[in-house]
């Protein structure tokens, strides 16, 4: 088994927008997405290495909570 480290705050944590919420896997959540898509990813896969990172921090979250809450922070102002 492998030992994974544990982000800051829980899942319902991280799926706050509010920065001062702890939950260090945001930041690498929205990092991945960005950085995917600088080097030519596209957006369909930029989504899915976010959603990997973030099912990193939180194993066991279910998958279609993961993909709404990449959506979300990612593009905050276009879901409503």
């Amino acid at each position: 088994m492998i030992d994974r480290p544990r982000a800051e705050g829980s899942a319902l944590a991280c799926e706050s927008l509010d920065p001062n919420i702890p939950c260090k896997c945001r930041d690498a959540v929205v990092r991945s997405y960005r950085e995917m898509l600088a080097s030519g990813a596209s957006h369909t896969d930029a989504h899915m290495v976010a959603a990997r990172v973030y099912s990193y921090h939180h194993p066991g979250y279910p998958a279609d909570k993961v993909n709404r809450l990449i959506a979300r922070l990612i593009e905050p102002g276009v879901l409503h």
